[in-house]
């Protein structure tokens, strides 16, 4: 949750709310992620606008920053990705509007002369392309059954924490 909140400790008012805020954002989360599952051709980047001089102006810049926050979060499995060498580069567009290296190309280098409403298509097919990579992983993953190596636990044995309580009134709460 730093990566949410920052590096300030976060004091609740009570647990409830603690709960209800955290809750919330799981929620949303497992949304976006179920939405995707569903149907990833819909899936659409939430993006902020604006206007100016009477067009409406996408803003990409916050939503590709978030992206790569996240993928700041586990760099060694993104390295995989940007190693894949895939064409088009699905990473690409959202790395120039996530970085401020990436602002400095868009400034600057031959990504200025791309229209600016051409690239939320790019960052849409960006983001699909990067679902299709770790499709497989994912299914892979998820093909896995795990077993525990010790014998099930009955409600009313002992807990194996050693408490001498019964396990029902112990660890399984």
């Amino acid at each position: 949750m730093p990566a949410v909140w920052g590096d300030e400790e976060i004091v609740w008012d009570s647990m409830e709310e603690a709960q209800t805020i955290l809750s919330t954002i799981h929620r949303l989360m497992n949304q976006i992620i179920y939405g995707f599952e569903l149907n990833p051709i819909d899936f659409q980047p939430l993006f902020y606008e604006s206007t100016h001089k009477g067009k409406r102006v996408v803003i990409y810049d916050e939503w590709c920053m978030g992206f790569v926050r996240g993928m700041l979060l586990s760099p060694r499995e993104w390295q995989s990705i940007k190693d894949a060498d895939l064409d088009p580069d699905p990473l690409g567009p959202i790395i120039l509007f996530g970085t401020k290296e990436g602002w400095d190309i868009l400034e600057n280098g031959p990504a200025a002369s791309v229209p600016h409403e051409d690239w939320e298509e790019m960052i849409h097919l960006g983001v699909k392309k990067v679902y299709d990579y770790w499709l497989p992983y994912r299914k892979a993953v998820h093909r896995i059954t795990l077993h525990t190596a010790e014998p099930k636990v009955g409600r009313n044995e002992l807990c194996p924490c050693g408490s001498g309580k019964k396990f029902k009134h112990c660890c399984l709460n």
